[in-house]
């Protein structure tokens, strides 16, 4: 019995990959897991930083409405900052809410790093801690 053109013709299973040039391996999906994983969490760290920043300053406003004082326009000192929040101070909330904000992008540099350390791309390793030493220099002559 002869064969039928149709029965000599083999179809990949992966034939939509093969048309449109993605041919994935499972090493290569993984890799490509991997990354998103670790992206997903730096970028976490930003929405984890926004939220305890916005609890805190919204902590320190309601207590600002409660005990009807007038919102402080002076940001205390760093050390203040702690004192004032045990003591339920809204100033202190309000000034940690900010530190908060001003630090998340930097803690979100330095997951970068450890993201790029982890994918051994070491040419954006490089790149990114020359961004967090501009900002930590950046931070340190902006004080005065």
């Amino acid at each position: 019995m002869a064969e039928s053109p149709q029965d000599q013709i083999h179809v990949n299973p992966n034939l939509n990959d093969l048309v449109s040039g993605i041919s994935e391996t499972t090493q290569q999906a993984q890799v490509l897991r991997e990354q998103r994983d670790v992206n997903g969490v730096v970028h976490q760290m930003l929405i984890i930083g926004l939220g305890i920043s916005t609890s805190l300053m919204v902590f320190g406003l309601a207590l600002d409405l409660f005990f009807h004082r007038v919102p402080p326009t002076v940001v205390p000192n760093l050390g203040d900052v702690f004192s004032r929040m045990l003591e339920l101070r809204p100033s202190g909330f309000l000034a940690a809410g900010l530190l908060v904000l001003i630090i998340t992008p930097v803690l979100r540099v330095v997951g970068s790093i450890f993201a790029f350390l982890y994918e051994r791309d070491y040419l954006y390793v490089g790149i990114t801690m020359l961004v967090l030493i501009i900002v930590i220099v950046s931070m340190i002559l902006g004080k005065g």
